[in-house]
């Protein structure tokens, strides 16, 4: 069988993949296509039939979804710890003009009217790779950050956290196949 599954890049790489390890290497010669795409996309493309499965950050509220809690994310602040000067206002590296990570990462830390100027690099391993070149910092899923990296990951007063949520349309027929792909990764999420 052929299963897709659409993600977000932060998950897709460092969690999905990896927890469907078990599954893809079974006897079971299973095919999978995986998508990273951007958050916004990925409801779309699970309605169409284009893909099985999608992992989003936030429940659903199209009625015709249904949406499993994996787990949750913890977001960082990174910056590259070699520079002894920052930009004022500081640079933060993020997805595109539509991604609001860091804006709520402040607004979570009361902080909602702090500056800062933006860059895109489209995906959360350009976002890593930007700040360990010094083109700015970022909000990051703490998971992504390895203690071995050039990174500092600044203090805040409280932790922000993003849910991992798996989603498949509501109503349909899952064949075993695709209840498989879900007690993996239920089972198999960090």
């Amino acid at each position: 069988g052929i299963i897709r599954v659409g993600a977000f890049s932060s998950v897709m790489r460092s969690v999905i993949m990896p927890s469907l390890v078990p599954l893809i290497n079974s006897p079971h010669q299973l095919k999978v296509e995986f998508f990273s795409r951007e958050l916004r996309e990925l409801p779309q493309l699970l309605l169409s039939g284009e893909v099985d499965f999608i992992v989003v950050d936030s429940e659903v509220s199209d009625t015709r979804i249904q949406s499993q809690l994996l787990g949750v994310e913890t977001l960082v602040h990174v910056r590259n710890r070699q520079l002894s000067h920052h930009s004022e206002p500081p640079i933060f590296l993020d997805h595109d003009v539509h991604d609001m990570t860091t804006y709520n990462f402040f607004d979570a830390q009361g902080m909602a009217d702090f500056e800062f100027d933006r860059n895109f690099y489209d995906d959360v391993y350009g976002l890593i790779d930007g700040v360990r070149l010094g083109f700015g910092e970022a909000i990051v899923s703490q998971h992504m950050i390895k203690p071995d990296d050039e990174f500092e990951i600044v203090e805040y007063p409280k932790s922000v956290t993003s849910p991992v949520q798996l989603c498949y349309v509501k109503n349909r027929y899952l064949s075993v196949l695709q209840q498989q792909v879900i007690e993996h990764l239920q089972a198999n999420v960090p």
